[in-house]
């Protein structure tokens, strides 16, 4: 077995898997917003709970449509 994976080998299988495994199918996230830095087009933040991060874009059209607005605590 290769030590590496090529990119085309890792997206396949990862899109395999969201495709096949029906918990994948929709993810909702509940969480905390940190490190969101506003931007004139894409919207990058993260998003996290007690014990995991995950980085995270919202594409400039979906901002727009989503209306958000973001407060500091």
């Amino acid at each position: 077995m290769e030590k590496y994976l090529s990119v085309t080998t890792l997206t396949k299988y990862l899109k395999m898997k969201f495709d096949k495994d029906p918990y994948l199918e929709r993810v909702y996230l509940t969480g905390q917003v940190s490190n969101f830095r506003k931007r004139p087009t894409h919207q990058y933040f993260s998003l996290k709970d007690d014990r995991a991060v995950i980085q995270a874009t919202i594409w400039s059209g979906i901002y727009q449509k989503l209306g958000l607005t973001w407060k500091k605590e």
